[in-house]
């Protein structure tokens, strides 16, 4: 309608593309004003100038909402960094009480600690290869991209960085990876120890992880209770943000640059 106002078609090939909706809007208007539409005429030209002034508001607050991708990829980061500490410092836990158990049973000396630990981490790497967790990962990577899709963000890979991060495999075998470091890590300086002290290369590894280990993971379930917390700040920012754009997602997305709706 606006574009052939009366019938008539108008070409603005010649016209910059940026004045074209202007144009058009104005000969519109003025085509209801000469035909004796003058308040309609008043509502249209209304209309068509908040038509830009909305898409603005509609684009701008997407790249802050939770459905723009940001939000998410944070919660999920937190989601991530929660679970792999308190993998770690349960697999510590675990590497510890075995030892403590050894302890009481007079066989935390020569290759008996060293070789239930080994099993240990066989069975911690097992369990990573077979859990949900790198699976998760999957389904959460591909739930992302789902919602950069419907919200029209661009998916394509700025940086080789980007590149990485958006691969799945990468993504799964470093989630592994950081999933067994602790044990990774402690085994391999009480391995360093043992060669050494050799002298008593068992007691090295029991000691170590019953004290050292322990410590560890005592560490890193109180640092995971204070991510924990920030955690759950965010997934209720999150569930308020999802609950204002079920109620009015345009009003939300106006609110969140501090303007007011409908433009």
């Amino acid at each position: 309608m606006t574009t052939r106002p009366g019938g008539v078609l108008t070409s603005y090939d010649k016209v910059p593309s940026e004045q074209r909706p202007a144009m058009r809007r104005d000969a519109y208007v003025a085509y209801l004003r000469k035909i004796g539409h003058a308040p309609e005429s008043d509502w249209a030209q209304q209309e068509l100038d908040a038509g830009p002034k909305t898409r603005a508001v509609l684009e701008a607050g997407m790249t802050q909402s939770i459905l723009g991708g940001k939000q998410l990829e944070g919660l999920f980061q937190q989601w991530t960094l929660n679970m792999l500490l308190l993998i770690n410092a349960l697999e510590l836990l675990i590497l510890g009480g075995a030892m403590l158990l050894l302890t009481a049973l007079r066989r935390d000396t020569g290759n008996t600690p060293l070789m239930v630990a080994l099993m240990l981490f066989s069975v911690f790497v097992i369990l990573a290869l077979a859990g949900p967790f790198t699976h998760w990962v999957e389904a959460f990577m591909a739930f992302h991209s789902v919602v950069q899709n419907l919200s029209g963000t661009d998916t394509s890979p700025t940086s080789f960085q980007d590149m990485l991060r958006s691969s799945v495999p990468i993504m799964k075998a470093s989630v592994l990876g950081l999933s067994l470091m602790g044990p990774l890590l402690a085994l391999l300086i009480l391995g360093f120890l043992r060669l050494v002290r050799s002298k008593e290369p068992g007691s090295v590894v029991a000691s170590g992880l019953r004290t050292g280990g322990l410590a560890a993971a005592l560490i890193l379930m109180a640092v995971y209770g204070a991510t924990l917390f920030v955690t759950l700040q965010k997934e209720a920012q999150a569930n308020s943000a999802l609950d204002r754009i079920l109620q009015s997602e345009p009003r939300y997305l106006a609110e969140l640059q501090g303007r007011s709706w409908p433009p």
